[in-house]
């Protein structure tokens, strides 16, 4: 170590000897700078330096020598601040992690990542380098699943959709929720029917009443549009059904003009064909019940119930005699209120979400009473092209549809609801 001249530190103490007393300064070669620490040999030196300063002592400078670029660096960081400061492990972590990043639409989903879940609607977090599976699952909704790879330091990032399903999804490790058909429900048809039995007009049972030779009852074609709606509790529901249908048919009848019928002989005269078009309009209301469950996405229903039905009619007759007299008859107002029975069997095949298409069979049954005919006419003729006069034409009552009448055809419809 350097050290200056002696410096007096001020007054000798009364106790003190009368020799002067020097306590030793640090000073710069060149003169009384301020002190410089100059390091001597490879162990730092801890030098302590007073100073009077207008009589007072100024506090103790602790100053540390040589103690390499680790202490400095320290003194750095302890300047910057603790912030500033790094966790080594932190880093190391980072450095040998990945972050995974996954958001899902709507924030609704439980995320499980290797089978383990760990959130709900979104996941921040670190996993180790390598194959990760990610599923994503929600009740009502397909399951989400994707493998990936992460790299050491990779930041990745996820964003899901989940498409609405048939059945709900179960999280892992839970059981499958139940497939309940519980709520409200409904649907509309198109349907198309025969009637296999015939309707029980004139045409089919009663030929010789009107004294024709030979009679075609034609057959029946019906078309329609049903609707219902009811409350389900799987797997019975409770509906209200209403129906709409027309149906056609073309019966017609020969007449030889010479023998006719035993029953009514007289009305034989002219020969003549008698084509008749009849056509009946109705709808029907129904209490039903409804049975209905589901595999997978089809969906298997069978309903049944009364209901009250109402139906009318209307009629035209052309005739065409072999002489060339034509004529021609019509009557609406035939009509009849019946009790029903109303069956329904269906297949449907869910689309998604509530919505379902559905083909299946209906079926109901009606009765139409004897009165179901139409007026008879005593001022129906027939009349010539050359100028002839025209020849009275018999027009008795005919049956537009009487007894049991039995419907039977298939649909395609939609289905809403559970």
């Amino acid at each position: 170590m350097i050290y200056g001249r002696n410096t007096p530190m001020g007054p000798s103490h009364p106790k003190s000897s009368g020799r002067a007393c020097a306590r030793p300064s640090l000073v710069h070669p060149r003169g009384p700078s301020p002190a410089q620490v100059i390091p001597q040999g490879p162990s730092p030196a801890q030098v302590l330096v007073t100073h009077r300063f207008r009589g007072m002592h100024r506090a103790a400078l602790l100053l540390l020598i040589g103690a390499g670029p680790a202490v400095q660096a320290g003194a750095a960081r302890a300047a910057d601040g603790p912030d500033a400061a790094s966790d080594p492990a932190s880093e190391d972590a980072a450095s040998t992690s990945a972050q995974l990043r996954i958001q899902v639409e709507g924030e609704k989903g439980e995320i499980s990542i290797d089978g383990e879940s760990v959130g709900r609607g979104k996941y921040i977090g670190q996993l180790e380098p390598g194959r990760h599976l990610v599923r994503v699952t929600r009740e009502g909704y397909d399951s989400y699943e994707k493998e990936l790879v992460l790299s050491a330091g990779e930041v990745r990032s996820e964003s899901v959709t989940l498409k609405q399903s048939v059945g709900e999804v179960a999280a892992p490790g839970e059981e499958p929720a139940s497939l309940a058909l519980d709520g409200i429900y409904g649907g509309v048809h198109l349907l198309a029917a025969l009637v296999p039995r015939g309707s029980g007009t004139t045409f089919e049972d009663a030929c010789a009443s009107i004294g024709a030779t030979e009679c075609s009852p034609g057959s029946i074609t019906a078309a329609g549009l049903s609707g219902y709606v009811g409350y389900m509790l799987d797997p019975v529901g409770i509906e209200l059904a209403l129906l709409l249908t027309g149906d056609f048919s073309g019966p017609s009848a020969t007449f030889d003009g010479v023998v006719g019928s035993e029953i009514n002989p007289v009305v034989a005269e002219p020969a003549r064909t008698e084509t008749f078009t009849i056509a009946g309009f109705g709808g029907a209301a129904m209490a039903r019940v409804r049975v209905a469950t589901k595999v997978s996405r089809f969906r298997f229903d069978f309903a049944v119930g009364p209901g009250l039905a109402y139906r009318a009619f209307g009629m035209r007759r052309d005739t065409e005699a072999e002489d060339g007299r034509t004529g021609f008859y019509s009557d609406i107002g035939a009509s009849y209120v019946s009790a029903l029975l109303s069956l329904e069997a269906s297949v449907g095949y869910e689309l998604g979400g509530s919505t379902s298409i559905s083909l299946g069979v209906t079926s109901w049954f009606e009765h139409a009473g004897d009165d179901t005919t139409s007026r008879p006419e005593e001022r129906s003729v027939l009349t010539a092209p050359d100028g002839q006069p025209p020849i009275p034409h018999a027009t008795p009552s005919y049956d537009l549809a009487n007894g049991p009448q039995w419907f039977i055809g298939p649909f395609l419809g939609l289905a809403f609801g559970p």
